[in-house]
């Protein structure tokens, strides 16, 4: 089989889905990894007439031998997903997230006493808290501007926080527990980091609940301004919760989790791995079989 009857091959397999799509060699060692909007689309350009002009693009070609796709509901996610996996992976192609300053992120500092959140490019090597990519500079800033309203973090650089001698404007509209001017214990603080990285790691229904039980018992106890509040805090939560399909494993206890599925059609199975780590899909795997048991448990116990 020639180049071109191999790619035609491989691109019968691939949907026109977003998604991500995973180039390995021979050895089955991954070269490269991309998203796309149309998985099918963009994987015929690699090889079609409009193929694509990045200079490693011709070397890449002539060492593909298989093509997998992770599809996901929307290309954001295929963003998230894409970078997951380079880390994780470092493929030799992917130069362009080498230096991880694509696109921007954001970092909690839990290397200090009182946190803050930075919008950053790079992820360095600290005690810092990381969060995304985001695929679009809306998206993050909408993002972070609703977390320093709602939530009183610490707004000033570690050289204004140590000669700070009285609270700040931020203090005043609420927005800062002044921890510069004045005492605030690490338990108060922490149940609102916890709350931040709530939101931050997608888990909205969650930090939702909270939220309204706090809603519930102000309104009982006459608080109507400070149920009001958290009504507000809660509806303002809905409009910046976006579902992140490709993160599945919320509500399960953390580790590294690998679920199966297959597809079996007359004597062909195709069997499909699907990796999680700390709730985040990182990496799949596929292996094709022929001539397989009548009985796809049969297959499935032999493999």
């Amino acid at each position: 089989m020639n180049k071109t009857e191999r790619f035609q091959t491989l691109l019968q397999k691939i949907v026109s889905q977003p998604g991500v799509y995973i180039m390995k060699n021979a050895a089955g060692t991954i070269l490269y990894i991309g998203k796309a909007r149309n998985l099918r689309k963009r994987v015929r350009q690699y090889f079609g007439k409009s193929h694509d002009k990045r200079w490693f693009i011709e070397h890449l070609k002539e060492l593909v031998h298989d093509i997998e796709t992770i599809t996901t509901e929307n290309e954001s996610e295929a963003l998230l997903l894409e970078s997951t996996l380079i880390k994780k992976h470092h493929p030799l192609f992917n130069i362009y997230f080498r230096d991880d300053k694509s696109y921007q992120k954001m970092a909690l500092t839990t290397s200090e006493k009182y946190p803050r959140l930075l919008l950053t490019r790079q992820v360095k090597e600290d005690r810092n808290r990381y969060f995304g990519p985001y695929v679009a500079q809306g998206n993050i800033k909408d993002l972070y501007r609703f977390i320093q309203k709602n939530f009183p973090l610490r707004k000033c650089s570690n050289n204004t926080f140590k000669n700070r001698r009285r609270p700040c404007l931020y203090y005043e509209m609420e927005q800062c527990l002044a921890p510069c001017c004045h005492p605030v214990s690490r338990a108060t603080y922490g149940e609102i980091i916890d709350e931040v990285t709530s939101i931050l790691e997608g888990r909205f229904s969650q930090l939702r609940k909270k939220l309204d039980k706090r809603m519930w018992e102000a309104a009982e106890e006459a608080s109507f301004e400070k149920a009001s509040r958290y009504k507000n805090l809660i509806q303002a939560l809905d409009v910046i919760a976006e579902k992140q399909n490709v993160d599945l494993l919320q509500n399960i206890p953390r580790g590294t989790y690998h679920f199966w599925n297959y597809a079996k059609k007359e004597q062909f199975m195709q069997i499909q791995n699907f990796i999680f780590s700390e709730g985040r899909l990182i990496a799949s795997q596929s292996f094709h079989y022929d001539n397989v048991y009548e009985e796809p448990a049969e297959s499935l116990i032999s493999f």
